[in-house]
């Protein structure tokens, strides 16, 4: 019993000090895996694991539970690269006479406001002999600066673009080459060349002299004006006018609207000169100022069809002309143009509407006339003369065409010799009254065509000398208007087509001038 008992006290210790133990081991273990891991010693990375739960099997089946994260790839940071900088390389230009801010930035392919910028100017007005800094990128300069790769063809030519005022003989006595010569390496059927035209000159091109030298800083190294070659396209004269025109200038009273690099608008300023210049005689000859802006549309190159062969076009009721100054006509034939279109312009809104086509266009002609009446134009009495004394003179009494003053000259100028007359005859008050009443026999006291007799009569009487076979004149303006139609019935302002129209356009102010057989000379040439 004691033996027993002894035993069961002894099995018990044992399962005490074997529990004892087990609890030890446990608390030991808990505390190996509670305390803080230790600092890694430096240089040697410190390594922290991450205990990822399994996905369930139906995890891995893809139809329910939670997959698996994936862990994220890591990406090495890369040493940002610097940003590269746009470097800005000034050129030096010398502002020439009838430049504007517009047509240089234009032909350096920059903005006018960064051009305007670059020089610290506040709006656009700038003045001959002014030195502009002209901002290019890196690539535009190197376009400028290089040196082209020629041909064996091309090492013996330059280009040379013709500019106002340029004669092919004077271009080519400047690089010592006969006009035979020149004219054969371009093809050129006549001696007539226009602003803006490409010359190839048969001679080996010359050093070059002023090349710009590029920096980072302001240079007074001179450089050649980059001038655009113009793609031909009809000038507008409805639409958009903003896009069609999209420079602007001139002083507050008047608008002048081009767009810079076509042909002729090189000397912008000449144009404005010869706007003040046909208003100043119009108010002069009317003792009265037109009130309110206009707006003046300068055509690079010939109207849009139907109005092809127009020289100006007026919409008077939108205070509104249109004048062709593409290179062609002669400054007196330019003015007489402005003068004219203008004249619809401030008679429309200052004696109102007009009453007939005979009074608008008799009127416009005759202002236009005596604008340039110190010209070698022909006189329009002189030219009446001649007419009459070939039995060719039209009668404004009967309806009469006016479709454009090539076409139709005898008619214009027909009505502008009657209006001369009714002026000279009873004064502008009365023809200003009849411009706006269209009533002859109440305004002069006969009608139209007691008035027109009166009017051949003054001419016989006159005995105007004609210094041309009168006849001759009438078979020239007929000749002209043919000759006309046939070139721009396709005009597409082709090299060919362009030559023609300069050829034909010498013929034209020969015409106005009188000058019967050089008309005949350039009307052979075409043909």
């Amino acid at each position: 019993m004691i033996e027993e008992k002894s035993i069961r006290q002894k099995d018990i210790l044992v399962g005490l000090a074997m529990g004892l133990g087990v609890l030890l081991f446990v608390l030991v273990s808990v505390f190996l895996l509670l305390r803080p891991a230790p600092e890694p010693e430096s240089g040697t990375p410190a390594v922290t694991l991450t205990f990822v739960p399994l996905p369930t099997a139906t995890g891995l089946s893809g139809e329910t539970g939670t997959a698996a994260p994936s862990l994220p790839t890591p990406t090495p940071e890369v040493e940002p690269s610097p940003t590269p900088t746009s470097v800005t390389y000034y050129i030096t230009y010398t502002v020439k006479s009838g430049d504007t801010l517009s047509g240089i930035a234009y032909s350096y392919g920059i903005s006018t406001a960064a051009l305007a910028a670059a020089n610290d100017i506040a709006g656009d007005v700038i003045y001959p002999d002014q030195e502009l800094r002209i901002p290019l990128d890196e690539q535009t300069m190197a376009a400028l600066t290089a040196t082209p790769t020629l041909s064996p063809d091309e090492r013996n030519r330059v280009v040379y673009t013709v500019k106002a005022g340029d004669t092919l003989g004077g271009i080519a006595k400047s690089y010592n080459v006969t006009v035979d010569e020149l004219m054969s390496a371009n093809t050129l059927s006549s001696d007539v060349i226009r602003v803006g035209q490409e010359l190839t000159i048969p001679v080996p091109p010359p050093p070059p002299t002023d090349t710009p030298t590029a920096t980072s800083t302001p240079t007074a190294t001179p450089t050649p004006t980059i001038t655009p070659t113009p793609t031909w396209g009809p000038s507008a004269l409805e639409g958009d006018l903003s896009m069609a025109y999209p420079e602007t200038g001139g002083p507050q009273r008047f608008t002048l609207h081009y767009r810079a690099g076509m042909y002729g608008i090189e000397n912008i300023a000449a144009v404005q000169a010869m706007v003040v210049k046909g208003m100043e005689h119009i108010e002069g000859t009317f003792r009265a100022t037109l009130p309110g802006p206009f707006d003046v549309y300068v055509a690079g190159t010939t109207f849009a069809a139907p109005n092809t062969i127009r020289r100006g076009f007026a919409l008077p009721a939108e205070r509104r002309i249109f004048v062709l100054h593409d290179g062609t006509g002669t400054p007196e034939d330019q003015q007489y143009t402005l003068t004219r279109e203008l004249t619809h312009l401030y008679a429309w809104h200052m004696f109102g509407p007009p009453t007939s086509t005979l009074v608008s266009e008799g009127l416009a002609v005759y202002v236009g006339m005596t604008a340039i009446a110190d010209s070698d134009h022909i006189p329009l009495k002189t030219f009446c003369a001649a007419y009459h004394q070939a039995g060719k003179l039209p009668r404004v009494s009967r309806p009469l065409r006016f479709e454009n003053h090539i076409l139709d000259l005898q008619n214009y100028y027909a009505v502008g010799c009657f209006t001369e007359y009714l002026i000279e005859k009873q004064g502008l008050e009365k023809f200003r009254a009849v411009y706006r009443s269209g009533d002859y026999e109440g305004v002069y006291g006969a009608p139209l065509e007691t008035l027109e007799e009166a009017w051949i009569a003054d001419i016989e009487a006159s005995a105007v000398v004609v210094p041309f076979e009168p006849e001759a004149l009438v078979n020239a303006v007929g000749a002209m208007g043919r000759a006309y139609t046939t070139l721009f019935t396709d005009f597409r302002g082709t090299a060919a087509q362009q030559t023609a129209y300069q050829t034909l356009d010498a013929a034209r102010i020969a015409l106005l001038e009188g000058d019967l057989a050089t008309v005949d000379q350039k009307l052979a040439e075409l043909r």
